[in-house]
This record gives structure tokens, C-alpha cells and sequence, in this order.
């Protein structure tokens, strides 16, 4: 794999990440907090995957180790935002 390609792994959770503005809409629009909770939960779904599949201590490939920590930073900004917006306090490290 060369650092460009992303693992299906990796692409499932960017492809998560890229939906919660979407998510976040369709709760304004029906008044229905329980779309975001839904969110959280596939959104830590697949990060837990990526987690386990993907490793990013000892990557030997600095672009690709670069991408997922990138994939880390956003979804922990992600799954701090939703859980706020839920009235929920976030954990310090994920």
C-alpha cells in the first residue's frame, strides 16, 4: 500500500467522520437528539475497528502513520462535539 491508499478500515471511518454535519442537520430538522446518539455510537464503532486494525505506534511508513493520526485527531474532535451537543462530558484520551 503506498502512503496515498487508504485501508477499507481507514476509508469506513473517514467516510463516518465525513457524514456528521449531515447527521447533526437531520436532528435540527426533526427535533430528534437520538440521531447524534446513533451517530456517537457508529462513529465509535468504527474507530474501535480502525483502532485495532490499523496501527500507528511503530508504522514504519511516516505518511501513512501522519494520516491516522490525523484519522485519531478528527474523531476525537468529532466525538467530543457530538457528545457536547448531547450534554455529555467527553473523556480526556480515547
Amino acid at each position: 500500500m503506498t502512503g496515498a491508499e487508504l485501508s477499507d478500515v481507514e476509508f469506513e471511518l473517514a467516510k463516518c467522520l465525513s457524514v456528521f454535519p449531515e447527521r447533526i442537520n437531520a436532528a435540527l430538522a426533526d427535533y430528534e437528539p437520538s440521531i447524534v446518539t446513533r451517530y456517537i455510537l457508529d462513529l465509535a464503532a468504527a474507530f474501535n475497528r480502525f483502532y485495532h486494525e490499523c496501527k500507528i505506534v511503530g508504522c514504519e511508513d511516516e505518511q501513512l502513520r501522519s494520516s491516522r493520526i490525523a484519522l485519531t485527531r478528527a474523531a476525537n474532535q468529532v466525538l467530543r462535539t457530538a457528545l457536547h451537543l448531547i450534554c455529555m462530558q467527553s473523556p480526556e484520551k480515547i
